[in-house]
């Protein structure tokens, strides 16, 4: 009888462990889901990067060259003197590509936890194994 409540007890803390160690809110499939929106987040954070870089060339070339000066007023539809505007019909600007870094959503952690599950199953486990578990008794000389 003790040695049958060892083993379920034995049985039920190895199932936790284990279940615990892949389906736990810090076991392995949660590091996995981690990393991947770690990956996700540092490709946002390089777009920015390269976005930032351009923006700070675009400003550099504002302050110091009229052309440039001249093409963005004209994109802002800002008219220099003896100007007007011709509407053509049917013409539409190209978009700027610019957006404040691409669109991050981040999955929501599950909000039903898995331990009070994994315990319950762990629990399980043991009693099963206490119920079903039979210990053969041997002798000496090898008979039952």
């Amino acid at each position: 009888m003790r040695t049958r409540l060892i083993v379920s007890v034995y049985t039920a803390l190895i199932l936790y462990l284990v279940t615990t160690f892949f389906f736990g809110g810090t076991g392995h499939f949660a590091y996995k889901n981690i990393n991947l929106q770690s990956e996700i987040l540092k490709k946002n954070i390089q777009s920015l990067k390269i976005q930032g870089k351009a923006l700070s060339s675009s400003v550099t070339a504002l302050r110091s060259d009229p052309d440039s000066i001249i093409k963005e007023g004209r994109r802002l539809l800002l008219l220099g003197p003896r100007e007007g505007i011709i509407r053509v019909t049917g013409y539409r600007e190209k978009p700027r590509l610019l957006s404040p870094g691409g669109l991050v959503v981040l999955k929501k952690p599950v909000s039903l936890r898995l331990e009070p599950f994994l315990r319950a199953f762990a629990a399980i486990g043991g009693v099963l194994v206490f119920l079903f578990y039979k210990r053969k008794i041997t002798s000496k000389n090898g008979s039952r």
